[in-house]
């Protein structure tokens, strides 16, 4: 046997490894945290965006509010009487397309609902 396929070499080979190793991890956790960063930043900005779209669909919802507060004045200020039928359920909408679409107001159920009306 040669000198260098003794204890010692095996040493010094377990230790470049461990070198080797070393910088490998370095180099993985510097990955992770750019990948980690740019992860967060698109969170961040999801959460801008769903924010955003949440005030549009208030500030729409009041608009839609006020509307509707309008004609209801006009009509009581006119002294029409008025009656209301649901023509959408009151529970959770289903997610199939044809439970979906007899759970949501449509025309055949709004002029059911208004001859059911007279």
């Amino acid at each position: 046997m040669g000198r260098g396929s003794g204890k010692r070499a095996a040493r010094r080979r377990a230790a470049d490894l461990a070198v080797g190793s070393r910088e490998d991890n370095a180099k993985l956790e510097r990955v992770t945290a750019r990948r980690l960063t740019k992860l967060e930043k698109d969170l961040a900005a999801a959460h801008r965006a769903a924010e955003r779209h949440q005030s549009r669909l208030e500030t729409a919802s009041a608009e839609a509010d006020r509307i509707r507060g309008e004609i209801a004045a006009l009509l009581l200020e006119a002294g029409v009487t008025t009656r209301y039928a649901r023509v959408a359920v009151e529970g959770t909408i289903p997610f199939a397309p044809h439970l979906e679409y007899a759970a949501l107001p449509n025309a055949e159920r709004i002029v059911t609902a208004v001859k059911g009306l007279e």
